[in-house]
């Protein structure tokens, strides 16, 4: 997965429902010799209201969807 791509969380992380349809905003590597310890970002659009949801979560919780 990449900054741009479009997600989704997986079933078995939460209800699809609730998160929506998500876009990746940044990629971090957290570490230098752990090539999985990566966190994302991302800018849901499910919810309610009118501010942007944005949240942090492991490339393995999400589907790619691009």
């Amino acid at each position: 997965m990449k900054v741009g791509d479009l997600v989704m969380m997986k079933e078995t992380t939460a209800p699809s429902g609730l998160y929506g349809v998500g876009l990746i905003l940044e990629k971090l590597q957290l570490c230098d010799t752990n090539q999985n310890a990566v966190k994302v970002t991302i800018q849901w659009a499910g919810g309610m209201g009118t501010n942007p949801r944005i949240g942090h979560c492991h490339p393995n919780c999400l589907v790619s969807l691009s």
